[in-house]
């Protein structure tokens, strides 16, 4: 965010120079750049916590789904609750499939790291079966 910042102050230093040689055209543009830029970094800010929550209890399985400013929270029996591999164009990507309803999980991770949480929900998952049995 500094970068864009650093950007800003120099395009309107340009643009009040620019301004005050009279050429009102070339700063307005410059303007019209530092809008764009500002807004570029709120869109970048909005989105910076996205991600998935995963929080499985002993009765049920919680996954909360944060993607800009909207927060979605959703309950699951963790006994019925399988993830699902990506096909085709969403190879890669896994699904956490409860009856009808599918979650993508762990976009906003690299590859290794999204196998390997998926890995340990699987395991907790499993787990869960184990205790259901009892």
């Amino acid at each position: 965010m500094l970068h864009l910042g650093a950007m800003a102050l120099v395009l309107l230093a340009l643009a009040s120079g620019l301004a005050v040689l009279g050429s009102l055209v070339f700063a307005a543009l410059c303007g019209l750049q530092v809008l764009l830029l500002v807004g570029g970094g709120l869109l970048y800010a909005v989105h910076v916590a996205d991600g998935e929550h995963v929080l499985l209890y002993a009765d049920r399985l919680e996954v909360r789904l944060y993607r800009g400013l909207r927060t979605r929270s959703y309950s699951f029996n963790p006994c019925w609750a399988h993830f699902e591999c990506g096909r085709g164009a969403n190879a890669g990507l896994y699904w956490l499939r409860h009856g009808d309803m599918r979650l993508p999980l762990g976009h906003h991770l690299a590859p290794v790291p999204r196998c390997l949480a998926v890995s340990e929900i699987t395991t907790a998952l499993l787990a869960c079966h184990v205790w259901e049995r009892d």
